[in-house]
């Protein structure tokens, strides 16, 4: 329709316009538009969407002009312009979120029912099988308990559910040492201590070695006997191997001290003595010159000697080790020396009126003593941060080599007024005996270390020993015997060097 009109104006525009008064005439060719449809009544479906508006009846341009008519009709009267009617958008229908329902868990083989919690849960296996590892503290060639379930801690699933059970591999037989051994904690491999070591000594009961007199009446004035022995000094050395936790060696020595002890009794050859009584005289039931001369004028004394030596092997096993504390068992050897000498004299005065002569008479006597044997033991031992005390008990059961002998060959019994000899009746003796005999050693001790340096070490202790079975010098005097004992007992002081 667009093109018709464009055509329509390029013809008008190229036709002479007319004279004054003339009228323009269209040619016939040119025909109106076919009539258009009458718009729709208002509030009818719309037309299609962008459509022209229907045009009214077609009123020639001729006409328009005031030229001859060629076509009339009514003027088209153009509807009012109605937009389309846009119902609003309505999105889809979006129901609220409603989460899945979920049923309650129910363990297997459980029937779904409301759940009732057990009274007890049952302690499950380890939801893991164990990696087998062997001990930094086992024994090598240790047994070993039986096979146990390895248990882990009850945990419960809200308190509410019950875990299932998972069955393991038995555990590791060497996992754990034999019961009920519970491991020590390692220590250095090597231990050297080094101590001073003061022992006191029994006395001993030897009864009397003679007496002074008053030799008109007979009445005695004074007694000798053994006395006393001070506590004397002496080295003890110490080497610990420690072959595992459990096990050690050790080797020990002690020894050196000397214990001497001396008495003298004097007599008075003065007849004023004791208020002109007659003189005071020393006799000895030990002496032949009570028998063969007179008792002495002069005095009557004795030295005694004794010494230690001891060493030993023992192995230690840690039997249980628990909150600090260790137990060990103590199996080894031990060797102990105890020597002895004993001298007793009697030297009588010119002025004797019973014997105005020079004469004395010496009885020495000796024993040593060899003791070899086995011993058995039990240590304690409680452990602090820097401090340790250990406790020791040990007992041996040994033989002794024993050898005495006595003699009083080293007597001049020889008159000193000029007539000269021996004095008749005199019996000179020198003897000797080895034999074999039975004795043990029970030993106590107690020992504190303070360790002030990851490799030194300072120890303080008390020691206790007692041996029987053993064969004394001032024993000697009647007959040979071995059947006394020695009560040894002191404080020792030193130093640990630990590697």
């Amino acid at each position: 329709m667009a093109r018709t009109a464009g055509l329509a104006c390029a013809a008008l525009l190229a036709m002479p316009l007319p004279a004054s008064g003339q009228t323009m005439v269209f040619p016939s060719a040119v025909q109106p538009p076919p009539q258009q449809p009458a718009p729709a009544p208002y509030g009818s479906s719309p037309a299609p969407y962008n459509s022209p508006p229907a045009p009214g009846p077609f009123v020639p341009l001729q006409a328009q002009l005031g030229g001859p008519a060629v076509y009339a009709g009514p003027a088209p009267a153009p509807a009012p312009y109605a937009a389309p009617s846009i119902a609003p958008y309505t999105g889809p229908s979006i129901a609220p979120y409603t989460a899945p329902s979920v049923a309650p868990y129910t363990a297997p083989g459980q029937a779904p029912a409301a759940y009732t919690p057990p009274t007890a849960y049952p302690a499950p296996t380890a939801y893991f099988a164990p990696k087998p590892f062997t001990s930094p503290y086992a024994k090598p060639g240790a047994s070993s308990p039986p096979a146990a379930v390895y248990q882990q801690a009850q945990t419960p699933f809200y308190q509410q559910l019950q875990a299932p059970s998972i069955a393991v591999p038995p555990e590791d037989p060497n996992l754990f040492p034999p019961s009920p051994t519970v491991l020590a904690p390692p220590g250095p491999t090597w231990t050297l201590d080094a101590d001073a070591l003061w022992l006191q000594r029994s006395s001993g009961n030897f009864g009397s070695l003679g007496e002074t007199i008053l030799y008109l009446p007979t009445t005695a004035v004074e007694q000798l006997n053994v006395g006393g022995f001070g506590m004397q000094p002496g080295m003890r050395l110490q080497l610990t191997y420690r072959v595992d936790s459990l096990e050690s060696w050790e080797g020990i020595y002690f020894g050196l001290q000397q214990w001497t002890s001396a008495g003298t009794i004097y007599g008075d050859p003065s007849l004023a003595a004791d208020y002109g009584n007659g003189p005071i005289l020393a006799t000895s039931p030990y002496m032949q010159s009570d028998i063969v001369i007179a008792p002495f004028a002069g005095s009557l004394g004795y030295t005694y000697s004794s010494s230690l030596n001891n060493a030993e092997i023992n192995q230690r096993v840690v039997q249980v080790a628990a909150n600090n504390w260790t137990v060990d068992t103590l199996l080894g050897f031990r060797f102990v020396e105890w020597n002895e000498r004993f001298q007793l004299s009697g030297v009588n005065n010119p002025a004797n009126p019973l014997a105005p002569v020079y004469y004395y008479e010496d009885i020495n006597t000796s024993t040593h003593n060899t003791l070899l044997g086995g011993q058995v033991g039990y240590g304690v031992r409680r452990n602090w941060e820097r401090l340790a005390v250990q406790f020791n008990a040990k007992a041996a059961l040994m033989g002794n080599i024993v050898h005495q002998t006595y003699n009083n060959l080293n007597s001049t019994l020889y008159l000193t007024n000029g007539f000269g000899g021996a004095v008749s009746g005199f019996q000179p003796v020198a003897a000797s005996r080895t034999t074999l005999g039975v004795a043990s050693v029970l030993d106590f001790s107690a020992m504190a270390t303070y360790q002030f340096t990851p490799h030194f070490s300072v120890r303080g202790g008390y020691q206790l020993l007692y041996i029987p079975g053993l064969a004394l010098a001032p024993s000697q005097l009647g007959a040979f015997n071995h059947n006394q004992g020695v009560l040894l007992q002191g404080p020792s002081a030193g130093l640990a060097v630990q590697w």
